[in-house]
C-alpha cells in the first residue's frame, strides 16, 4: 500500500535548538529530517520567551561556531535551518496567533506537539479540536493532569519505563518511539588502547559527585569529563591530575575514540539514556545506575549499580568491569545494542504511526 503524503505541523512552545540543547531536541530534528525525505510537508514553529527576535538572532549568530545551522532574519521573520529543516521562531506574544493562522490557512493532516507544561495549560484547544493531534513525551511528568490529554489521538513516549510510569492503563492511545542517536556519533578515528573513563554533562543529577570520588580514589585511572553545552560544572575536577576537562562537543565521535568506558551514574531516574546507545555503537561498555531507561536498554553491555548512592558499590563494580575477561565480554555484548536500536527503524515506526493515526 502506498504511503499518504502528510502535511505535518510541528509545535514546540519552548526555545529552539540550540537554545535548548538536549537529546529530545536533537532527536526531533532527526525525525523531522527523515520525514522531509519521505515526501511529507513540514512546518515547524518554536518560541522564545524572554528575548526579542533581534536579540535572539544576535545570540544565535554567536553559536554558529559550535553548531551547524543557518540563520535568516528578514522582515521580522526569524528562522533557523538545520540541513533540510527550518524552524520558524516567534516571540511569546505572537506564538499563539501564528498557530491559529497556520491551522486555519493550511489545515494540516496532523499536528505534532512536543510536550511543554506551559503549552498544555495555555493553548487554545478549541483550535485543535477538529485536527489530528499527537503529543511526544520525553520525561516523566508527575503533575500531569490527564484531562488535558483529551485532544490527542496518540501519546508517544520514549521508553517502556515511561509508558508504565505515566500511562499504565492506556494501550491503544500510546506508542513507544526510542530517541536513538544517529550514526554521526560513531568513531572512525580509532586510537590504540584508549584509556579514558568518560563522564558527560557534570551535574549532581548525572552523578558528578560519584565520578569525582571515583577519580579521587583511583589516581591510576584516567578520567575525561565533557562539560554540558553551557559549561556548568559542580565539582572541582580541575584539582585532580587524572581528570581531563573537555568543552562541550557537537561531534562526539572523536571523544569516543579515546574512551575505554562510559560512566553513567545518574542519581535521577533517566527516562531513556541515549548515551548508553552512543557508547555501544562504539563498542564501549557502560558502568551505570540501575534505574529507568538505563536498565531498560541495558543488555549485558557493562555493569549496573543497584545502590546508586554508595561509592563503595561503584568502586566494586568499576574494579570488576576493568578486569580483562569481564571487560571483553561486555564489549562483545555491545553488538546486542547495535542490532536492537536504529534511528532508521525508529523513524520508520514514527512515520507509520502518523500514517495510521490520520
Amino acid at each position: 500500500m502506498s504511503k499518504k503524503s502528510l502535511s505535518i505541523f510541528y509545535i514546540y512552545y519552548g526555545p529552539p535548538f540550540p537554545f535548548s540543547v538536549n537529546g529530545a531536541a536533537i532527536f526531533d530534528l532527526d525525525l523531522l529530517s527523515y520525514l522531509s525525505t519521505q515526501n511529507h510537508t513540514l512546518h515547524c514553529i518554536t518560541c522564545i520567551f524572554d528575548n526579542s527576535k533581534e536579540k535572539a538572532f544576535n545570540e544565535l549568530k554567536k553559536m554558529q561556531n559550535k553548531f551547524n545551522f543557518t540563520l535568516d532574519f528578514n522582515e521580522n521573520q526569524l528562522t533557523i535551518t538545520f540541513n533540510s529543516i527550518t524552524l520558524h521562531v516567534y516571540e511569546n506574544k505572537e506564538f499563539f496567533q501564528a498557530c491559529d493562522t497556520y491551522v486555519h490557512t493550511h489545515s494540516p493532516s496532523i499536528i505534532w506537539h512536543r510536550y511543554s507544561d506551559a503549552w498544555i495549560k495555555k493553548a487554545d484547544w478549541s483550535l485543535f479540536g477538529s485536527q489530528t493531534n499527537i503529543m511526544f513525551f520525553t520525561e516523566h511528568i508527575a503533575s500531569l493532569n490527564h484531562a488535558h490529554l483529551k485532544p490527542f489521538n496518540k501519546l508517544i513516549l520514549n521508553s517502556q519505563y515511561l509508558k508504565q510510569t505515566m500511562f499504565p492503563k492506556k494501550r491503544s492511545s500510546t506508542a513507544i518511539i526510542h530517541p536513538v542517536p544517529n550514526t554521526s556519533c560513531i568513531n572512525t578515528r580509532f586510537q590504540p588502547n584508549p584509556q579514558f573513563l568518560l563522564f558527560v554533562n557534570p551535574n549532581r543529577n548525572k552523578g558528578s559527585h560519584i565520578v569525582f570520588q571515583l577519580a579521587q580514589q583511583n589516581p591510576h585511572l584516567q578520567f575525561m569529563v565533557v562539560k554540558g553545552w553551557w559549561g556548568y560544572i559542580d565539582q572541582p575536577f580541575d584539582t585532580l591530575k587524572n581528570v581531563l576537562l573537555v568543552p562541550s562537543q557537537e561531534d562526539v565521535s572523536e571523544i569516543y575514540s579515546y574512551t575505554k568506558l562510559l560512566l553513567f551514574p545518574s542519581q535521577a531516574t533517566e527516562s531513556f539514556g541515549r548515551l548508553q546507545i552512543e557508547a555501544a555503537y562504539n563498542n564501549i561498555p557502560i558502568l551505570g545506575s540501575r534505574n529507568g531507561g538505563i536498565e531498560e536498554i541495558f543488555n549485558g553491555n557493562g555493569l549496573l549499580v543497584d545502590d546508586i548512592t554508595s561509592i563503595d558499590e561503584w568502586q566494586l563494580k568499576l574494579d570488576t568491569l576493568l578486569e580483562p575477561a569481564c571487560y571483553e565480554h561486555c564489549v562483545s555484548q555491545c553488538k546486542m545494542i547495535q542490532q536492537q536500536y536504529s534511528l532508521k527503524v525508529e523513524a520508520n515506526k514514527f512515520e507509520t504511526i502518523l500514517q495510521n493515526v490520520v
